[in-house]
């Protein structure tokens, strides 16, 4: 009796899926030569990505192909209506593991290890091939930043190649144009024609008010026109505490104001006057005798400079001068003033104005040593006055 209950045990064994555990229902066979419930192992492979395995031995199948297995289903039926209660041995799963024991459907425990193994190995191949994409760039940023170190090395040594080039080639020029100009003003001095083409200006003493307001007031300095030119100041841009003389060769700074009508040509309260004869073209020059004050500046200012309130003294407000406040020498530069340091202190300070190129330049006349250069001035077209930037208290203008 025993030996037939271990018989029908076998056959039980035989008739049992391997996926569900329990009798075959519509079998089905693979490639490999198992069987499984056409059911189960359709369900098993829709929740199973990639190629087509079986279940049982793991092999990869070429296709999806399923073949019925009538006999064993015949079998599996057979055995259903008899009823049998044989005991059953335990099965084992596609990987050598207990799955169940029959009579409990796999649906819920068998699709959920069968799962789990899946999304196991899908897990570890993702993490390996993130693990190595990662590797990968890594690798890619580190070349690339030792690339980008080497490019930014190469830009900057040329950039400082090409900046020293450019430094040198500023100074090569400004050296010549520097020479030209006290080449062509030298001879300008000694010939013949040196009145009829330059004014000259002699201004002594000191200028009030020229850099930050000093508190030194009043102070006197002269101002002479020698020249073929009939050079006079114009009383209608004076500032109200100035005094002209008849002839406008001559300008004093009063203690109090002078009653003059109000005109939107006069300066005030700046004590400043301009020169009654501008220029639009051509190269005009004149000389300032500055003597040994400690405070003046000398240069040109545009028509359209700003007569009522404070003076931007720079290129910015329309005037291009030098000047000296004790110590100190500087260019009326923009944002700034630049300081400069003459080799001779300047005596007699020349004016040169280049309307066509835009310069005004400034050189001693005592040594014919260049002072100061503006380049690329905007006249844009504009008339340009002489112009002392402060006005003093005594000026005195001689045929």
């Amino acid at each position: 009796m025993a030996g037939g209950s271990e018989a029908a045990a076998e056959l039980q064994e035989e008739a049992t899926c391997a996926i569900c555990l329990d009798l075959f229902r519509s079998p089905v066979m693979l490639d490999c030569g198992h069987n499984f419930c056409q059911a189960c192992i359709g369900l098993c492979w829709a929740r199973s990505a990639g190629a087509p395995s079986c279940p049982q031995c793991r092999q990869a199948l070429p296709s999806r192909s399923l073949r019925p297995n009538r006999q064993l289903g015949n079998i599996a039926a057979g055995l259903r209506r008899l009823g049998q209660t044989v005991e059953p041995r335990q099965v084992r799963g596609s990987q050598g593991g207990l799955w169940s024991t029959p009579g409990t459907h796999f649906g819920a425990r068998g699709l959920f290890l069968l799962i789990k193994d899946k999304v196991k190995a899908e897990r570890q191949k993702i993490a390996s091939e993130f693990k190595q994409l990662h590797q990968c760039l890594e690798e890619q940023e580190c070349l690339l930043m030792a690339r980008l170190g080497e490019l930014e090395r190469q830009i900057e040594t040329r950039v400082k190649e090409k900046a020293d080039k450019l430094s040198k080639r500023i100074f090569h020029l400004d050296g010549l144009i520097r020479e030209k100009e006290e080449s062509q003003l030298s001879g300008c001095e000694k010939g013949k024609s040196h009145r009829a083409c330059t004014q000259k200006v002699s201004c002594a003493g000191d200028m009030v008010k020229l850099f930050p307001r000093t508190g030194l007031y009043p102070q006197c300095f002269d101002l002479t026109f020698s020249s073929a030119v009939n050079v006079t100041l114009d009383p209608d841009t004076a500032q109200s505490r100035l005094i002209l003389s008849e002839d406008g060769k001559s300008v004093m700074q009063g203690a109090t104001q002078q009653h003059r009508p109000d005109s939107t040509k006069r300066f005030d309260p700046w004590p400043c006057v301009l020169g009654c004869e501008g220029f639009d073209s051509g190269r005009p020059c004149w000389e300032v005798e500055v003597g040994s004050g400690s405070c003046w500046a000398v240069g040109v200012a545009l028509e359209s400079v700003r007569r009522k309130g404070p003076i931007d003294m720079n290129p910015v407000g329309g005037i291009w001068a030098v000047g000296q406040y004790k110590e100190k020498f500087q260019a009326l530069t923009s944002p700034t003033p630049t300081p400069f340091l003459p080799s001779m202190v300047p005596r007699r300070v020349r004016v040169c104005l280049n309307h066509a190129e835009g310069r005004v330049t400034f050189v001693n006349a005592d040594n014919e040593a260049t002072i100061f250069t503006f380049l690329q001035a905007t006249f844009s077209g504009k008339r340009i006055y002489p112009c002392p930037l402060d006005s003093c208290p005594l000026a005195s203008l001689l045929p």
